[in-house]
């Protein structure tokens, strides 16, 4: 039986998913500092017809920025990494690139994008 593939764990995600890790996004201004409290469940969607193929994370976190323990934010952040369709791994880029789309999560359309 394969073992499933672990998306985070390989390649550019190595180490960047690890508790007590930080991770820095552009927004709120001027950025905002969350620090991982921990690494819990991981879904991957590959080879089902109707979505596209992604691995996705939901990490606790809190802000790395806060001064004191009671101004503390805590939130959820879900990371989501394009993978690739089975087998196509050994591909030449232009093969690999063609399968990239523009995808929204459904969590998303309850809330507003700009």
């Amino acid at each position: 039986m394969e073992e499933e593939r672990t998306w985070f764990h390989q390649g550019p995600m190595r180490k960047r998913v690890e508790i007590g890790s930080i991770i820095t996004t552009g927004k709120p201004y001027p950025e905002g500092r969350w620090k991982i409290l921990e690494v819990h469940e991981e879904d991957v969607r590959q080879g089902e017809w109707d979505s596209p193929n992604y691995a996705s994370l939901k990490l606790p976190c809190e802000d790395a920025n806060a001064v004191t323990e009671s101004s503390t934010v805590k939130a959820f952040m879900r990371v989501y990494v394009q993978i690739l369709e089975f087998n196509t791994e050994l591909e030449d880029s232009a093969t690999r690139a063609a399968q990239g789309i523009t995808y929204k999560p459904d969590e998303l359309y309850s809330i507003r994008i700009k």
